[in-house]
């Protein structure tokens, strides 16, 4: 069943942002080697793997080393929050420094546009997975309305389903936070919209560093303006679903 998710919320997910933004800024460096070597071309699909194998390999590695230690590293949760809110500053600091306003951030229109394509597209996604899984809409709308907030989305889903599929939702928003963190590399220089969509909530915080590192500084404010309107929505629709349906 999380297969079957992650798989058809991906699908819908990308094309969606493609559908409304056709022209996406793109991949320039891919789109201007058409007219080159095809050599060129490998060589910077080549480039691009070897970007996101680098977050592969720094999970891989973490999971390895965490299980091999066993190390009880004293308020883990408070330093792993303390990093995060010190990378956020220091874009914000950046962000400042090249002029880009709070207001530009906050109300974003095309991450606002993102934000709506996603929410659309998992509904859709949600109702066609219906009949593929032989769940109630319900159940599959509450699965796909985690927009990838797995601390979250388990207990709002636990409260008005059951304990399956508290762990079913949590699996979906984990992996696709990890998906997102591998495929940035590749996908945001295919189609920038895209890798900001599929990284839903966690643009505006997990993964929007890796977002500014491989699409440059002009896609924070779109990310973090997509990620915060899907953090806001996140436990209304989850809750939506949950009273109505």
């Amino acid at each position: 069943m999380v297969f079957v998710f992650t798989i058809i919320l991906f699908i819908f997910n990308v094309t969606g942002c493609c559908l409304i933004f056709r022209k996406s800024p793109g991949n320039t460096e891919l789109s201007n080697s058409q007219s080159n070597p095809k050599n060129k071309v490998f060589e910077l699909l080549r480039t691009y793997i070897f970007d996101s194998l680098k977050y592969i390999l720094c999970i891989f590695f973490g999971i390895l080393i965490g299980d091999f230690l066993k190390l009880a590293i004293p308020m883990f949760d408070i330093m792993v929050d303390g990093i995060l809110v010190c990378i956020l500053f220091i874009i914000g600091y950046q962000l400042k420094q090249q002029n880009i306003t709070l207001r530009s951030v906050l109300m974003n229109k095309q991450g606002i546009l993102i934000a709506l394509s996603i929410i659309l597209s998992s509904i859709v996604a949600a109702i066609i997975i219906s009949f593929i899984v032989k769940l109630p809409i319900k159940n599959c709308l509450l699965l796909s309305s985690g927009f990838g907030w797995y601390t979250l989305s388990p207990i709002i889903v636990n409260q008005y389903l059951n304990q399956t599929m508290g762990t079913t939702v949590f699996f979906i928003d984990f992996i696709r936070e990890i998906l997102a963190i591998i495929l940035i590399p590749f996908l945001g220089r295919i189609h920038k919209e895209s890798a900001v969509g599929y990284a839903a909530a966690t643009s505006a915080d997990f993964t929007l560093p890796i977002l500014k590192v491989n699409l440059g500084s002009a896609i924070v404010p779109i990310a973090i303006s997509s990620g915060l309107f899907l953090t806001l929505l996140t436990p209304i629709l989850l809750n939506i679903w949950g009273i109505l349906l």
